[in-house]
C-alpha cells in the first residue's frame, strides 16, 4: 500500500512494471513485471494507472562500478515504472 501524497487516503497496488532501458543505445535492459495474486486479486475494483521515471541519469552514478551487462559507465539510463492501484478514501 501507498499513501495518497495531500489527501486523505492511501492505493493498494495489484499490478508493477518496471524497464529499465539504456537510452544511449535504446536497449532495454530489464523488463519486470509483478501480478498480485497471479493477476487474479480484486478482479472486481476498479484501478487507477500510477506510472513514472524513478531515476535518469549516467549509468555509473546510478549503479556504481556493477553495471548491468553491455552497460558503458557513461551510458544514460532511465529506470519507468507503471502501476495498476485500487485507491482507498
Amino acid at each position: 500500500a501507498g499513501q495518497i501524497v495531500g489527501e486523505k487516503g492511501h492505493g493498494i497496488a495489484v499490478s508493477f512494471h518496471f524497464t529499465l532501458t539504456d537510452l544511449s543505445s535504446g536497449e532495454v535492459i530489464a523488463n519486470e513485471t509483478e501480478v498480485k495474486g497471479g493477476g487474479n486479486a480484486h478482479p472486481n475494483q476498479t484501478t487507477t494507472t500510477c506510472k513514472g521515471t524513478a531515476f535518469e541519469g549516467e549509468a555509473a552514478s546510478i549503479f556504481g562500478e556493477e553495471l548491468p551487462p553491455e552497460v558503458e559507465p557513461g551510458d544514460t539510463v532511465r529506470g519507468e515504472f507503471e502501476a495498476q492501484i485500487i485507491v482507498k478514501r
